[in-house]
C-alpha cells in the first residue's frame, strides 16, 4: 500500500515538473497540435481558472493585452471574482467559504488565512513548490505562514514578497510613494515658496486656485478632492498622510509607529497625527479648498477630476504625475511635482521577504486542475510575467537594447493616453488591458534577473536617464538633486521600515466586533469634523468621537494594538541587528 503511494506521488511530482517545463515554452505549442503527443492536446485545452480575489477592482475575465499574455504562455483565462465589485463587504467571502469552495486560487487577507485553513478550504501546494521554477524561491514567504498556521506543509505565500535587502528603501518610483504632490507650473509662477509646514501648503494651495478658479474644462478648482472607498477603520485620506509625518499607518491598528516601531503616538491623541491631519482638511475645507463632493464621490470620479487639472494637490506620484503629466504638458512645464515641506519626515517601507502587505495567495481545496493552476501561479511568479506586467508587453511597450529594457515611444505614453493596443497584442486599450489581479507574489519593485533592472518601468534605468523633461529638470535646478527620492536621503529625511517576519495574531472575535464598531466611529466623526462648520464644532465632534469609543470597547483594542507594536519592535530590532 505504501508503495502504490509513494510511486503515485513520484508519478504525480514528475508530472508536474513536465508542466512547469512547458508552461511558456515552444514545447507548449507544438504539443497541443501534435498527435504523437498523446494526451497532451486534451491538458493544452484552454482552461478557465476562477480566482476569489480581495484586492481586486475589476469582476469578470482577464482580457486584453495581459489576458492574452496569459494565454499565450499558459492557455489559461482567469475569471476574477471580486467582491470589491459584488459589495456587501465580506458577505461573498463568507458564503463562498460556507458553500466549501472560494475558488481555485485563492488571494484574501491574513487574517482570514488560519479559518481557511481550519475549514479545509485550502491545497496543499508543497509538493507543487519542491518542483517549481520560481515559487521555491519565496520559501521564507511561505514558510512564515506556515507557521502561523501551525504547520510545516505549504499553504499559501504573501503578497508582495521580496528577495533583496530589507534594510534598503523600496522606492516604487523616482518619487516618494506617498508625499505631496502640487501643481508645478502655478508653483512656480507663485515665486517658488519656501514650505514650513501644512499650513504654509495651505496659503500656496489658496493662492494657486485665486489665481487659476477653473480648469481647462470650466470646472471649478479645489486643492484637495477626497474620497471615501478606501475607509476602513478611519479616513484613510488622513491616515495616509502619516507617512510623511514621521509614522506608519501599516498594521498597528489605531496606532501608527516610526520606522522600528520604538515610538507609536496614538489615533486619539490631540497632539497626534491623525489629529493634525484631520484638523488640516477643517481649515482647507474653511478655506474653500476642499472639493464638497469628496465625502460622497468615488475614487474613479475622484481620479477623473485630477487628470482633468480639477485638483492642485494630492498625496500618490501615480494619482498626479502619471495621470495629469502628459507629455505635451510637462514639456510646457505644465504638472505635478513633489513640493518640499521642511516639517515633514518619511517612513519608507525596506524590501521584506515575507511580504509587504496584509494579502496571502492560496490555491482552493477543491481546485478542477491542481497541475495547471499551480503551473500558472508559478509562471505568474516568473520574472518573465513581472517584465510584462510592469512594463507592458514586450515588442509594443517595451524592447531590449543591449540586454536592458527601454520603452518605446509607444511604451512612453500609452498609459497616459489609454492608447489602442493592436489585435495581435490583445486588442482593446492599454488601461482596459493592464492586469486587474492587484496582487504579485514577487514584489514590483525587485530586479529581473536577466537584466538587473527593477521590475517597475518608471525605475529602469533607461527610463529616469531618457525621459526627463522640462518640470523634472526645473524641479532639479530649484531642489538641487536629480530625483525627489534622492533629496529625501541627502537631506536625511526618511527611516526604514526593516522588512521583518512579524504576523499580528488574528484578533479575537470579541475584539474584532469592538475594532469594527470603533473604527465606524472615528470614520463617521472624522468626515464630520473636516467639513464642520468652525471649530467649536470640531472640537464637539472630536470630544464625541472620544466618549462614545470609550463605551465601545477601544482600550481593549489599543491593549492588543500595543502588544503588537511591541512584536514588530522586537521583530524588527534583530532585522537592523542581524544585516548591521
Amino acid at each position: 500500500m505504501k508503495k502504490r503511494k509513494m510511486a503515485a506521488a513520484f508519478m504525480a511530482a514528475l508530472m508536474l515538473t513536465a508542466s512547469l517545463a512547458g508552461c511558456g515554452s515552444s514545447e507548449k505549442a507544438e504539443s497541443a497540435s501534435d498527435p504523437s503527443h498523446g494526451g497532451a492536446g486534451k491538458e493544452e485545452e484552454l482552461l478557465t481558472i476562477d480566482m476569489f480575489c480581495a484586492p481586486a477592482n475589476y469582476q469578470g475575465v482577464q482580457t486584453g493585452w495581459f489576458g492574452k499574455a496569459i494565454k499565450d504562455a499558459c492557455n489559461v483565462e482567469v475569471n476574477i471574482i471580486a467582491p470589491n465589485v459584488a459589495g456587501g463587504g465580506d458577505s461573498l467571502y463568507q458564503t463562498r467559504s460556507a458553500a466549501g469552495n472560494l475558488g481555485d486560487l485563492i488571494v484574501i487577507r491574513k487574517d482570514q488565512l488560519e479559518d481557511c485553513y481550519k475549514a479545509g478550504l485550502l491545497y496543499d501546494m508543497t509538493d507543487f513548490v519542491a518542483n517549481s521554477k520560481n515559487l521555491k524561491n519565496y520559501s521564507k514567504s511561505s514558510e512564515n505562514l506556515s507557521k502561523l498556521l501551525g504547520t510545516d506543509r505549504i499553504y499559501a505565500f504573501a503578497n508582495s514578497s521580496s528577495l533583496l535587502s530589507p534594510m534598503e528603501p523600496a522606492w516604487t518610483a523616482v518619487n516618494p510613494s506617498m508625499a505631496i504632490f502640487s501643481r508645478w507650473d502655478y508653483y512656480k509662477e507663485l515665486g517658488k515658496p519656501q514650505l514650513k509646514d501644512m499650513d504654509d501648503l495651505l496659503d500656496l494651495l489658496k493662492q494657486m486656485q485665486d489665481a487659476h478658479p477653473t480648469a481647462e474644462n470650466g470646472k471649478k478648482v479645489y486643492g484637495f478632492s477626497l474620497f471615501k472607498d478606501w475607509d476602513s477603520k478611519w479616513m484613510r485620506c488622513a491616515s495616509i498622510c502619516t507617512w510623511f509625518n514621521g509614522y506608519s499607518e501599516s498594521n498597528t491598528g489605531f496606532l501608527f509607529t516610526n520606522g522600528d516601531a520604538s515610538d507609536y503616538t496614538q489615533l486619539d491623541d490631540e497632539n497626534g497625527i491623525y489629529y493634525k491631519m484631520l484638523e488640516t482638511f477643517f481649515k482647507a475645507n474653511q478655506m474653500g479648498l476642499v472639493d464638497p463632493d469628496s465625502s460622497a464621490q468615488t475614487f474613479d470620479a475622484m481620479q477623473a477630476k485630477v487628470g482633468e487639472g480639477e485638483v492642485l494637490c494630492h498625496f500618490w506620484p501615480w494619482l498626479t504625475i502619471d495621470n495629469y503629466n502628459t507629455p505635451e504638458r510637462v514639456e510646457q512645464g505644465v504638472g505635478f511635482a513633489y513640493l518640499p515641506i521642511e516639517d515633514q519626515r518619511f517612513v519608507v517601507e525596506g524590501y521584506n521577504p515575507y511580504g509587504t502587505d496584509d494579502l496571502v495567495i492560496c490555491m482552493g481545496s477543491k481546485c478542477k486542475n491542481p497541475e495547471r493552476v499551480f503551473e500558472f501561479l508559478d509562471w505568474f511568479s516568473s520574472p518573465e510575467s513581472m517584465m510584462i506586467n510592469y512594463g507592458g508587453p514586450e515588442g509594443l511597450a517595451w524592447e531590449k537594447v543591449d540586454g536592458k529594457p527601454v520603452r518605446t515611444e509607444y511604451g512612453r505614453t500609452a498609459e497616459t493616453i489609454n492608447a489602442p493596443v493592436p489585435e495581435e497584442y490583445g486588442g482593446g486599450n492599454f488601461k482596459d488591458g493592464k492586469c486587474q489581479f492587484n496582487w504579485c507574489i514577487p514584489f514590483w519593485l525587485d530586479k529581473d534577473p536577466a537584466t538587473g533592472e527593477i521590475f517597475n518601468k518608471a525605475l529602469w534605468t533607461s527610463t529616469v536617464k531618457n525621459e526627463r523633461n522640462r518640470v523634472m529638470d526645473e524641479w532639479t535646478e530649484t531642489f538641487g538633486t536629480e530625483l525627489p527620492t534622492q533629496y529625501l536621503v541627502d537631506n536625511d529625511l526618511m527611516e526604514i521600515i526593516p522588512g521583518s517576519p512579524y504576523i499580528c495574531p488574528v484578533d479575537s472575535s470579541d475584539i474584532n466586533i469592538k475594532r469594527s464598531q470603533c473604527g465606524t466611529a472615528v470614520k463617521e466623526a472624522s468626515w464630520k469634523m473636516v467639513f464642520a462648520r468652525d471649530k467649536e464644532e470640531f472640537d464637539a465632534v472630536w470630544q464625541d468621537m472620544k466618549t462614545k469609543l470609550d463605551g465601545l470597547g477601544y482600550n481593549d483594542v489599543i491593549a492588543v494594538d500595543k502588544a503588537n507594536v511591541e512584536g514588530f519592535y522586537q521583530a524588527r530590532k534583530a532585522v537592523i541587528e542581524e544585516n548591521q
